[in-house]
């Protein structure tokens, strides 16, 4: 098994494994993801500003990992009671 930067030739199997992962999450009874984020152009975006690794087994992408270093403005506000330990919005995020 290999890791490295995913290329946008590998959106089709990056998205394949969102899915599983959108539905495992729903089989577990929680909302996360299930409203459309992260979408194909957020991980085409991620792919593109080098923020997306793959796990290659066997020439197969068996698995992926987004670390974004920039603030991500999808957490600017969290509905509720907000982030346990406080933060200056300069949240950084990893899928």
């Amino acid at each position: 098994m290999i890791i490295r930067f995913a290329d946008l030739t590998d959106l089709d199997a990056v998205m394949m494994i969102i899915e599983q992962a959108r539905q495992t999450m729903r089989d577990l009874g929680t909302d996360q993801w299930q409203f459309g984020y992260p979408d194909q152009a957020v991980l085409s975006a991620d792919i593109s500003a080098g923020e997306c690794l793959v796990a290659e087994d066997n020439q197969t992408i068996a698995g992926l990992a987004v670390l974004k270093m920039a603030p991500e403005p999808a957490y600017a506000q969290i509905i509720g009671p907000g982030w346990l330990t406080g933060t200056d919005g300069d949240i950084k995020a990893s899928y």
